[in-house]
């Protein structure tokens, strides 16, 4: 089990294709009608694990904390 987060013994294991087409294309829309930067980085953050990427790399996409993609 691998953790990213020293301390926790919490696996990170990337996640994808949990999302269903309607859920994914409900989250696209709701980006787009957002005006909120945070509400938008959660969902691009959403959409990228669904798409395999890993917690550090969308951390580095998105310019944000790891630990913010992983919350």
């Amino acid at each position: 089990m691998s953790s990213l987060l020293p301390g926790l013994d919490i696996s990170l294991q990337v996640m994808t294709e949990f999302l269903s087409p309607e859920e994914e294309s409900k989250l696209k829309i709701l980006h787009r009608a957002s005006s909120n930067r945070k509400q938008g980085d959660k969902i691009k953050a959403i959409l990228l694990l669904d798409q395999g990427y890993e917690y550090g790399e969308i951390a580095k996409i998105l310019l944000i904390e790891q630990s913010t993609v992983w919350r």
